[in-house]
């Protein structure tokens, strides 16, 4: 987890119920990514694995009983809500649950909005009762279920157990937006508002379990659609031509290996002893890497050409799929405007978290709910 060091300026609107904690979020299918801040202005982020796995109580209490030491607490997360128990993240990827991307993000988020509060409530070592206010993002083909997230939050927040005891939490506010909201609130901030409002911009997310457009016709966002069209289909690909290889584990070394296909990342998840064999096994895997990467560039051309309306002067790319493609190879039908990331730098806080510009748009949703809620007039 990563703080900012230092307060800014910051003041509550008058007439607006208080909050002690506002918290944004994104459930991304390879990280929970977490931005959350207090009204003195202070904020943090962390990144949650995305296992969610249903255990017993006996072993959520067995395991903070035999642990030594207490450890992050983003690593030992569980809730009890309905009387039963659900580990995050992490202590999830421990009991080896799997991260759900076979699943609505709805069906996952309430566990993951209720870990993500008692995380930050041990950060700053608030009080077991508080009040929050909550913003999220969901895939465009899931958004038309906002509502039913929101109401299964507000049905468990006011009463949960965590490892350090029954949090009792007021949900104050509770907002959800599609993804790629927060990219495009951090291009209005490089390119400015006037701008967004004379332009018709396409927000192309590439995430990990799947991809999403987002049109902002002169300022007003006009329609969104998804594809399941993530990093996970690559991998995939990869795993139809290479034998014995674990979808989490080979996707990140994947990802390490990058555009240029880098072997030693790849030498991690190769199953062979014999140097030979290991040799063989390595060219095998480089050269379905290569295969799938192609087929899957394509793919997505594909995709955005089918999908993208007319109109669009220019497209901002963004998620972690996007830096791993890289700006070589795009099949575009026209010629538009490209922006990568919207060219706006991240704060050294959450550039040190070593997740690149996959912080972008839960960092766009924290600006914007942070500024909503507390009034925000200078962001440390």
């Amino acid at each position: 987890m990563v703080s900012t060091p230092k307060k800014s300026t910051t003041t509550r609107r008058k007439g607006k119920p208080k909050v002690d904690l506002a918290i944004a979020i994104d459930f991304g299918g390879s990280l929970t990514k977490i931005i959350g801040g207090l009204p003195d202005g202070k904020w943090c982020a962390v990144a949650m694995e995305p296992e969610v796995v249903q255990i017993s109580e006996h072993t959520a209490q067995a395991f903070e009983r035999n642990t030594l030491g207490n450890g992050r607490a983003n690593d030992r997360a569980w809730v009890k809500i309905n009387d039963q128990v659900h580990a995050v993240g992490y202590l999830a990827r421990e009991f080896l649950g799997d991260a759900g991307l076979w699943r609505p993000k709805v069906d996952l988020a309430v566990y993951k909005i209720l870990a993500a509060i008692w995380v930050l409530k041990e950060h700053w070592q608030l009080k077991n009762k508080f009040s929050v206010s909550i913003a999220c993002v969901l895939p465009p083909g899931e958004y038309q279920e906002r509502d039913l997230l929101e109401q299964q939050v507000k049905e468990v927040i006011h009463d949960f157990e965590t490892p350090t005891g029954t949090m009792k939490i007021r949900c104050r506010s509770f907002v959800c937006r599609p993804e790629g909201f927060g990219v495009l609130g951090c291009h209005q901030l490089s390119k400015g508002m006037s701008y967004l409002k004379q332009t018709v911009t396409a927000i192309v997310m590439l995430g990990h379990r799947n991809s999403s457009l987002m049109v902002c016709h002169r300022g007003r966002i006009s329609n969104f659609v998804s594809s399941d069209l993530g990093f996970i289909q690559l991998v995939r690909k990869v795993m139809d031509n290479v034998a014995g290889q674990d979808e989490t584990k080979l996707g990140k070394a994947i990802a390490q290996a990058g555009v240029n296909i880098e072997p030693f990342p790849l030498e991690k998840v190769l199953r062979h002893t014999d140097k030979k064999l290991r040799e063989q096994e390595l060219d095998q895997l480089i050269k379905a890497i290569r295969s799938a990467r192609s087929d899957y560039m394509v793919l997505i051309s594909n995709w955005l050409a089918k999908t993208l309306t007319t109109g669009v002067e220019e497209i901002v790319l963004c998620g972690g799929t996007a830096d791993y493609l890289g700006e070589q190879g795009w099949q575009w039908n026209q010629s538009y405007q490209i922006y990568w990331h919207s060219n706006l730098k991240l704060p050294s806080t959450l550039e040190g978290m070593g997740l690149g510009n996959r912080m972008l748009d839960v960092w766009g949703v924290w600006k914007w709910h942070q500024e909503r809620i507390f009034d925000k007039k200078k962001v440390a």
